[in-house]
């Protein structure tokens, strides 16, 4: 591919990531009495944000505990995809050759799958959490490619 595709395609994925970032990205329904009554949920960048907080606060209160693994995997997930972000940034505006990754392609599949978690355990996703998810998968295949 040439590097003006291959420039748009991270500059799409950036969009999309961002926006999905912004906008409200996953309710957790486990209170069965205030159902409908309870806030919209939290645009992406908060929910990273409140993960971080509470690995730290674990972390710093508690130690290593496994049965926290699920969440702290969540937390460094969010990390990687803001990290990731940052680098695409500037690759995209640098907008030199492009030389495919495949350990960074299967790092983004495998912060989409730790980001499932919270799904399966019963929240509901919004439109950002979609946004987001097929950036990142989006971005895996650019940087797929060799």
């Amino acid at each position: 591919m040439s590097k003006i595709h291959i420039r748009s395609w991270r500059v799409i994925n950036l969009i999309l990531i961002v926006s999905g970032l912004l906008l409200p990205w996953i309710r957790f329904d486990f209170d069965n009495v205030n159902v409908g009554l309870e806030p919209p949920p939290h645009p992406g960048w908060m929910f990273f944000l409140a993960m971080w907080q509470d690995t730290i606060n674990d972390l710093s209160g508690h130690g290593f505990e496994l049965l926290l693994l699920p969440f702290w995997l969540m937390s460094f997930s969010g990390f990687l995809i803001v990290l990731y972000l940052i680098f695409n940034l500037i690759t995209a505006i640098k907008g030199g050759d492009h030389k495919g990754n495949k350990v960074i392609s299967i790092i983004l599949i495998g912060t989409i799958v730790a980001i499932l978690f919270p799904v399966f355990i019963g929240a509901k996703p919004a439109l950002g959490y979609y946004l987001t998810n097929l950036g990142v998968f989006s971005s895996a295949g650019l940087e797929w490619q060799s």
